[in-house]
């Protein structure tokens, strides 16, 4: 499908200096948009062409989407049995939840949820174009799927300029969030606690007549959230908004929305003592559940604007900032920053045993562990961590500017650190302009990302397997003299990804890199990058079949650990860019 796409760009033959308008076509089928001149307009008044709101306002709204699928873990059924689509020229997204309960009888309802998913997409193509009916989609495909089997399912087309139509039937479902607040909630069927409506080829399955049919207006910067119960079972309104709100206001994409969303869900749906929506309807109902319920997990996250308009302010911005480029190549660099801390679940340690910290101004970074073996002494290591890395702080603006040593500040901070206890601990500073120097004790870390590759991973340094080098007041204990002291050429573009074993435990280097190039491709700034490193290195610490960094480190010692190693995980993403200081 080709899209029109006017922009505006600098012309100075044609527009004396003023800027012209032209006319691109984007290939949308292709995952990277190609550009292509079609002609070229000499029109001058570049503000005319901004402020002609009549012509905008005509356009119809779009839904851009995208989506993430958390299969439980089952060797049985290692697809699980939720399915969805995506039909974002035809603005038409669908979720389905197999109904587990069939498993007793030997079938997998996976297979018929993905059946109807499938014929769903079939039956979109049969439909006149902006006007779709969702019920009319949903039972085509039901009457064309023919697998054993149940499901719950939710079809939402975005239809003219105003509205969202959907049709849904049991307990998968849709939410529509608006300026900080979830302003419609689609509701749930079922024929008693945990029984959704569902549709089937048993006599005593649902038909598509029993789908409730939803009409919700909606304006442009409307997101809309899909999903099964995976998701609304396990996470509350106010914790949907409270994501969504930080999301889109750092600029998540659709995609990294619905992988936050769900890693959430996730994360709740292990937790025995989360206060979810499930073990409150599970009281509400007379039954007794603590906690989430662990379940296949799909969110899909669709983002409503007005297509024209957001692509003329973009290319605006990126003309206003075309003559900085000359003047910032010529600067020094610097560090943009941004941390994520996934303490995991303690309750006699809630703030976890990890600590870092950020000096923007002073371009360093630091991470630091606490070694959780001091607990069998009753010691909490992470007051001891903490300590360090606020001593590290004071040290640093001791050091003169632009030419911080990290050793330095590493000795200077474990000296001042009296707390019972132990830490690992990585002290990283950009100096002048070409490189990073670090200071690293244990098996905290770092990597440098450049050009989609790792180019340079610090080595861990342990006494023995899981047994790190660490700063501590005991006599047992290493001094700073033991750190690992490190110099690495940077260039403008690179990226530094500090961590504690939390991370580098849970992420092999090709899953960061993996992780690294979608997140940058996707412009997510480095607050976003570390939280979706550190919730891939979540879902992965609680994977009992994941075959991890810990879990190969842990055969290659003669030990036998399966999946990932769950831990506090700090995460510290910097972008090194140019700069005047």
């Amino acid at each position: 499908m080709e899209l029109l796409l006017i922009a505006i760009i600098p012309n100075p033959q044609e527009c004396n200096g003023d800027k012209a308008i032209r006319f691109f076509s984007i290939n949308s089928s292709s995952s990277n948009p190609i550009f292509s001149n079609l002609n070229i307009n000499t029109a001058c008044s570049s503000s005319e062409s901004l402020d002609n709101q009549n012509v905008l306002s005509k356009r119809n709204l779009k839904l851009i989407s995208g989506s993430c699928y958390l299969p439980k873990n089952s060797e049985s059924k290692p697809e699980g049995e939720d399915a969805h689509f995506i039909c974002e020229e035809d603005q038409v997204i669908g979720v389905s939840d197999g109904v587990g309960g069939y498993s007793l009888r030997g079938i997998g309802s996976g297979i018929y949820s993905r059946e109807l998913m499938s014929n769903s997409v079939i039956a979109v193509q049969h439909e006149p174009k902006g006007s779709i009916d969702p019920a009319t989609v949903l039972t085509e495909a039901y009457s064309n799927t023919k697998a054993e089997g149940a499901a719950t399912a939710c079809i939402v087309a975005l239809t003219g300029q105003q509205y969202l139509h959907a049709a849904n039937i049991g307990d998968s479902g849709f939410v529509v969030f608006r300026e900080g607040h979830i302003i419609y909630c689609s509701p749930t069927q079922q024929h008693s606690f945990n029984c959704p409506y569902q549709l089937g080829n048993d006599r005593g399955s649902d038909r598509p007549v029993s789908a409730q049919i939803i009409k919700v207006p909606v304006k442009p910067g409307d997101v809309v959230v899909a999903g099964t119960d995976g998701l609304f079972d396990n996470l509350a309104e106010y914790e949907i908004e409270q994501a969504m709100i930080k999301g889109t206001g750092n600029g998540l994409n659709p995609l990294y929305m619905a992988s936050t969303l769900a890693e959430l869900a996730l994360y709740n749906s292990y937790d025995k003592y989360c206060w979810t929506p499930f073990s409150r309807a599970s009281r509400k109902a007379g039954f007794e559940h603590h906690g989430g319920k662990i379940d296949d997990i799909t969110v899909v996250v669709s983002y409503i604007f007005d297509f024209v308009l957001r692509i003329l302010e973009f290319v605006q911005t990126f003309v206003d900032l075309m003559p900085l480029r000359n003047v910032l190549s010529k600067r020094n660099l610097k560090l943009i920053s941004g941390s994520c801390y996934l303490p995991k679940n303690s309750e006699s340690k809630p703030e976890g045993e990890d600590a870092h910290f950020i000096c923007e101004e002073d371009r360093v970074i630091g991470v630091s562990d606490g070694v959780g073996g001091y607990s069998l002494r009753g010691i909490d290591s992470g007051i001891y961590a903490r300590e360090l890395m606020s001593n590290s702080v004071i040290a640093v603006q001791h050091e003169s500017k632009g030419s911080i040593d990290p050793a330095t500040v590493l000795t200077e901070a474990y000296s001042n650190t009296k707390s019972e206890g132990a830490a690992t601990a990585c002290i990283i500073a950009l100096t002048g302009q070409q490189y990073l120097h670090a200071a690293n004790i244990g098996d905290s870390g770092f990597v440098v990302f450049r050009e989609g590759h790792i180019i340079y991973c610090s080595p861990t340094q342990q006494h023995s397997f899981n047994c790190p080098y660490q700063l501590g007041n005991d006599r047992g204990s290493d001094r700073p003299a033991s750190a690992q002291i490190i110099k690495v050429p940077v260039k403008p573009g690179d990226i530094v990804v500090a961590g504690t074993d939390g991370l580098f435990d849970n992420l092999a280097e090709y899953e960061i890199e993996q992780a690294m190039i979608k997140g940058t491709g996707d412009g997510l700034n480095p607050m976003c990058m570390a939280s979706t490193l550190a919730e891939l290195a979540l879902y992965n610490s609680y994977d009992k079949y994941c075959w991890t960094p810990f879990s190969r480190a842990s055969r290659k010692a003669g030990f036998e650990h399966h999946g990932g190693k769950i831990d506090d995980i700090t995460v510290v993403v910097s972008y090194i860019v140019p700069s005047n200081a």
